[in-house]
Parts: C-alpha cells; structure tokens; sequence
C-alpha cells in the first residue's frame, strides 16, 4: 500500500493535489483505490483568533508534522487555517483504519497544551481524470455530514450529497417562510379523564412547503440554528393568542392556552416585553396562556431560561415542562422547577395497559406532582384501555388521538358551536 501526504498553501492546493493524485494513481497497485482525506481539525481558527497568527501557525506546523508521523511520505497539506488534506492508496478498510488512527493521535496528543477534535471526509477516486473541485466538493461533504451526525469520520456518497442539498434547499426556503410567514396554526384538545371535560388546548405549528407538510422536529431545530426561531414564535403567539380571543367568546368554560417555546426564545433579551405586546394586542388574559418547554432544552439552559420564567410568572403566565420522562428527568429537579404541569412522554403510554413497571412510575409521578401541586398531562392517548387505565392512576388530563386529532381554528370553532363531529369512537361529550 501507498500512503502519501503533501504541504501548501491555498492557492496551490488544487494544483499540488493534482499533481500528486496523477502519481498515485500511476504507482497503486490494481487492486488498490485512491482516497483523498480531508481533516478538519475544529477550533483550530478560533484558537488562531485567541493566540495570534505565530502561536496558531506553529500549531498548524505541529499537526501537519505529526500528521506525517503515521508512515507516509513527506507532509501533510494544510489551507484554510483548520483543514488538512491526506492521500491514501488501499483499500476502504485500510482507510478506516488510518481515519481510526488519526483520530486516536488527536485524542493523545496535546499541541502547545491543546487538545482538538478532528472531523474527517474522506472521497474514493474513481479516475485519473477527476477534476480536483469535485473532489474537494466530495471531502467537504463528507466532512460536514460526520461532522453534523458528530462522527469521527464519513466517506462520500452520492446520497449524502442529495440530503445536503435538500438540507441548503430546505434552508433557503426556510428564511422565505420567515419572510412571508407561512406558518398554520393547529390545535390540540387537552381533556381531563375523570369528566371527560376540553380543559386546555396546545398550539402546533405546521409549515406547508410546495405542498408537502415539513415536520417540526425537522425545521425547528434548523430555524434554532439559522437564529430565527425568535421570528417563527412571535408569529405563532400572533396567531395563537388571537385564536384565544376568538374561541373565548365561544367558550363555554374558558381554557388555557399552550404554546410550544424553545428555550432560544426564553433567552432574548426583550422575549418578555414581545410577549406583554402580544397579550395586550389581542386582550386575552396571561393567566389563560401557558408556554411549554421540553425537558431536555430546559435544563440545558436551566439559568438563562429561569429569569424569563420568573418574570412571566409574576405577570400571570404559567408553564408547562414538556417530555418529562425523557433523558434528563429526576426527582431532584421537581424541587427547582417553577411549573404549572408536567407532560408525561407518549413512550410511557405505549406499553401502559401490560407493562405494570410503567404504571408503577407514571402512580408515583402523579402522587408526587400532586403533593407539589403540579397537574399531569399525559400524551399520546390512543385507545380506550389507555384511557381507562390513566383513570385508575388518577391522572388529571391527557392528550392524543382517542379525543382528538389536531384541529385547524376554524374546525375548533365549529367544534364549540357543536358543528363539528369528532372522528372518534369515544362516547365523550363536551
């Protein structure tokens, strides 16, 4: 096997690499395949931009240096400040290997007291003749895909190239809705078990792009990285809270309102203020909105969240802790939690009718909420022996299919005016 590494600026890398590649590829054996690595060492820049140019390029030496230590020939390549670029003639197993071990020397090795954490695309060439932007194209690709589904490594692949279009794509679109504000508004009944009363309702938004719904839990995190759920949440608080104004006057007992929040949304500076504006818009009552928030993104932020939190308290507003039961749930934390309700996760629902463990947790969950006076929600109710048995357990509410589908705020309307008949095998009147 042929290993072979190289050194050079930016502006001769396309050059240098091809020259290289064209040997390679003369001197593998027939058995042996070409693979170009791409190594994107992570926060090497931003460490350039703390310790200056000389320290960061005697760093960069240092990893181009012991990059070369593996057995290869000569160099390593290194352009863009945080990037290197390997060559390897083998196999694909012989390249996972050599990945494998790169990985392990930045694991070990300290450079000038750092640590850093290497990202690796790797691209199979398939001839002599490739042109060295398609194959940069594939490295980086691949770079960003393991970088993305935090791997160590990925080889290229034509799907992954589809998927990241789709994702950029999907970006794109995703600043036009914001612009245009393409969101739709549904919502779902929440029910009490014992009276089988609507006692809240939960806001949820839904994007129709071209024609095709988009999942939330597909374009909410983008939105929370492309820094515009801020714009996504004013605008369905917009909708929700008129919603709310509308259905109270057909209300024969007045709900709450839930409204979905991401904990980005908690942290911006005049969140509070936006929300007062929006209340005092429509004249709806703060103590009739509740926001929740998943567990999960709760206690990643639990500080920065809480000081949002406190002061919509004070105004009137409660909340909500969504998919408790997920990951990060403990009793400890029910001691620090300033929350109205607890949302059990559907999981817990699945199995409840014979899985007796579950029913022992979501009983002492119940008991211990209502000690504290925190009312359970559990969602993903979809059959009737579910409902029977949250019924045994004393849960307060639920959510799900057995009552109801989401519903668009016309249909809700119609629903409190009785012209709406459930889709439903349930006996439930409301």
């Amino acid at each position: 096997m042929i290993s072979r590494s190289i050194e050079a600026d930016w502006n001769g890398t396309f050059m240098q690499t091809e020259t290289v590649v064209r040997s390679l590829m003369g001197k593998k054996r027939s058995s042996e395949s070409v693979f170009c690595l791409l190594i994107h060492v992570r926060n090497l820049d931003r460490i350039a931009d703390l310790l200056g140019d000389e320290r960061a390029t005697r760093i960069r030496n240092e990893i181009a240096k012991s990059l070369s230590c593996f057995g290869w020939a000569e160099k390593a390549l290194c352009f863009r400040s945080n990037r290197f670029v390997v060559l390897h003639a083998g196999n694909r197993k012989s390249c996972t290997d050599l990945m494998e071990r790169i990985g392990r020397m930045f694991r070990d090795t300290a450079f000038h007291g750092i640590f850093f954490q290497p990202v690796v695309g790797a691209t199979e060439l398939h001839s002599n003749d490739s042109p060295m932007d398609r194959l940069f194209m594939e490295m980086d690709v691949a770079s960003r895909s393991a970088e993305s589904g935090h791997q160590l490594f990925e080889f290229y692949s034509e799907e992954m190239y589809r998927n990241m279009r789709r994702l950029a794509e999907l970006e794109c679109d995703l600043f036009k809705a914001v612009e245009n504000k393409e969101w739709e508004v549904y919502y779902q009944p929440k029910v009490s078990v014992d009276e089988h009363r609507i006692v809240g309702v939960e806001a949820l938004i839904r994007w129709n792009r071209n024609g095709e719904a988009v999942s939330p839990d597909l374009f909410i995190p983008l939105a929370e990285k492309l820094g515009l759920i801020g714009h996504i949440g004013q605008a369905v608080m917009d909708k929700a809270f008129g919603f709310l104004r509308l259905s109270s006057m057909k209300d024969r007992v007045p709900i709450v309102l839930s409204v979905n929040l991401s904990p980005y949304q908690l942290m911006e500076p005049d969140f509070t203020q936006s929300v007062i504006r929006l209340t005092e818009k429509h004249g709806v009552n703060p103590r009739r909105i509740m926001f929740e928030i998943t567990e999960s993104a709760y206690m990643h932020h639990f500080d920065k969240a809480q000081n949002a939190i406190r002061q919509l308290k004070e105004l009137g507003y409660t909340f909500s802790l969504d998919d408790f039961g997920v990951g990060y749930s403990s009793f400890q934390y029910l001691s620090r939690l300033d929350f109205t309700e607890l949302k059990l996760d559907k999981s817990f629902v699945q199995s409840l009718a014979h899985n007796r463990k579950n029913r022992v947790i979501i009983r002492s969950i119940i008991g211990l909420a209502k000690q504290l006076g925190i009312a359970i929600v559990v969602e993903g109710v979809e059959t009737k022996e579910q409902w029977k048995t949250l019924k045994t357990l004393n849960c307060h509410s639920y959510q799900g299919y057995y009552f109801s589908k989401p519903l668009s705020a016309e249909e809700w309307i119609n629903l409190l005016a009785g012209k709406f008949i459930l889709d439903t095998k349930t006996l439930i009147k409301i």
